[in-house]
């Protein structure tokens, strides 16, 4: 999705990475608009960046995580259809595999953008 995005993930330690990869993927975004010179995405981004944030000038993500805790195969089966069906709801796409981002190609034997390793629930 343009403005957010879902991942599903296992591990030790998640809020740090999840924290990491979000710095990370700001600094990317703020680099690729600069270098492209998208100055009104980056006024934008400026304009919602909350005032007692003193040490940066941009705010690209929401703070904050929302994580759900998966505990059946019920429940993540349920996730990877709403992930699926976000762009479509959106009316971004017609179907979730056409979704470029998506994971739902993956579940067709495509191979995605990203690696997927697939939930055979």
């Amino acid at each position: 999705m343009p403005n957010h995005f879902h991942a599903m993930v296992q591990g030790e330690q998640l809020s740090k990475k999840l924290r990491l990869t979000k710095s990370y993927a700001a600094r990317q975004i703020l680099e690729v608009l600069k270098r492209n010179g998208h100055t009104r995405w980056l006024q934008k981004l400026k304009e919602c960046k909350r005032s007692y944030k003193r040490h940066r000038t941009f705010q690209v993500w929401e703070e904050g995580l929302h994580p759900k805790q998966l505990s059946t195969t019920v429940m993540m089966a349920q996730k990877i259809a709403y992930i699926h069906q976000n762009p479509v709801k959106a009316g971004w796409v017609i179907a979730p595999d056409d979704w470029r981002y998506s994971s739902a190609g993956n579940y067709l034997g495509w191979q995605g953008l990203i690696p997927v390793t697939l939930f055979a629930g």
